[in-house]
């Protein structure tokens, strides 16, 4: 089915920390993309237009955080 023939109608939300949005937001700049379409790229696994997703250490390090209670 071509992507055009495609209704999407299911929304999906969900909350960011502003680091999480602005790699979001890089991330989706860098390959071109708005943000939704860059996500569903990353959820259906499809190429990025040749170019590997990656996170460094520093993004890495900011999304985790102590669960410790």
């Amino acid at each position: 089915m071509a992507e055009k023939d495609r209704v999407r109608t299911k929304q999906f939300r969900f909350t960011l920390l502003p680091e999480e949005n602005a790699m979001l937001t890089k991330n989706a700049f860098e390959y071109g993309l708005s943000k939704s379409k860059y996500l569903r790229k990353l959820i259906l696994a499809e190429s990025l237009a040749g170019k590997q997703w990656h996170m460094d250490g520093d993004q890495a390090k900011q999304l985790k955080y102590d669960d410790a209670t």
